[in-house]
């Protein structure tokens, strides 16, 4: 509880503040900042408590498919070069770590979470390191593998603790006890799980003082297709189609519709907006040259699924 009101109670004391006449206009960008810093992690925080509750239900389902696993590590170099602002790390090196020979590795497997795993690695490495680098990468595992890597040079853990480290709800103060890390202490354990679903392990070599690093196996199937790799520069030649389409928004939330009618403005659409099932389903009939809809599913009078 402790850590979801704490980002909370600065999100509506900033809120405030933002709106208070006599804030200049350097503070309101600076309590802007910090409003969204602060809904970041609560929006992880609450993504974690749901994972892990789906993963206790057993309703967690993987949907495997073709996954380029060289462009999938360079995208999460691009995003968490750009993070470490956000942990005030900039001196930080983010190393790439493959071998540059396998130019096409191309993997069956779950992209989704295959991405949360290392994200959530990456993330823990970046926050428990002040000086130094991170590296990550992976290498072939004889002919049905691969093992991933994340390792840094950051305060390293107790070998004490290595077992408990994928325990739920598992935080652990630096050796002089002075800091506890924000967090849940869900992450690991979500990794964990995750890599268990996917069927490979997961295990740590880490000591206080000489950083960590984490491994994970992955039982794939190497496919040497690049058909993958078509479908994506496809995409992107595509994107830019939506300018003249029409959608329809069917969302009963005001702010909702608001954020999302603000995003959808800058790709040059047209959007109508259904406050209801019954509203959408009318709408629809009256304007059948509607390209897409996006349709929220708990809706007053007539549900999404409904409509």
């Amino acid at each position: 509880s402790h850590e979801i009101r704490t980002p909370m109670n600065a999100i509506l004391g900033f809120s405030y503040l933002i709106t208070d006449p006599e804030s200049s206009e350097p503070a309101k960008q600076e309590y802007v900042k910090i409003i969204k810093s602060n809904a970041e992690m609560l929006m992880n925080l609450i993504n974690d408590i749901l994972d892990i509750s789906l993963i206790e239900s057993g309703e967690v389902k993987l949907k495997t498919k073709p996954i380029e696993v060289n462009g999938l590590l360079n995208e999460l170099k691009c995003f968490f070069d750009q993070e470490k602002e956000k942990y005030r790390k900039n001196h930080l090196k983010i190393i790439v770590d493959f071998d540059r020979d396998l130019e096409k590795v191309v993997i069956n497997t779950d992209n989704v979470r295959l991405r949360q795993i290392i994200s959530n690695l990456l993330s823990n490495a970046i926050k428990f390191t002040d000086e130094g680098r991170v590296e990550f990468g992976y290498r072939l595992s004889g002919e049905n593998g691969l093992i991933f890597f994340i390792k840094d040079t950051g305060i390293g853990i107790d070998p004490k603790n290595h077992q408990a480290i994928f325990d739920r709800f598992s935080k652990f103060s630096i050796a002089d006890e002075s800091k506890l890390f924000p967090g849940t202490g869900l992450g690991l354990a979500i990794c964990s799980e995750l890599v268990n679903l996917l069927g490979g392990k997961i295990w740590l070599d880490s000591f206080p003082g000489k950083g960590s690093t984490f491994y994970f196996t992955l039982p794939c199937t190497l496919d040497e297709s690049s058909e993958i790799l078509h479908e994506t520069k496809r995409f992107n030649n595509n994107k830019d189609r939506l300018a003249g389409k029409t959608i329809l928004v069917a969302e009963d939330v005001v702010s909702n519709y608001q954020l999302l009618n603000a995003f959808l403005s800058q790709s040059q659409v047209n959007v109508l907006w259904a406050q209801n099932g019954v509203e959408a389903v009318d709408i629809f009939t009256k304007n059948r040259n509607i390209d897409i809809i996006l349709m929220d599913i708990q809706m007053p009078l007539m549900d999404g699924l409904m409509a």
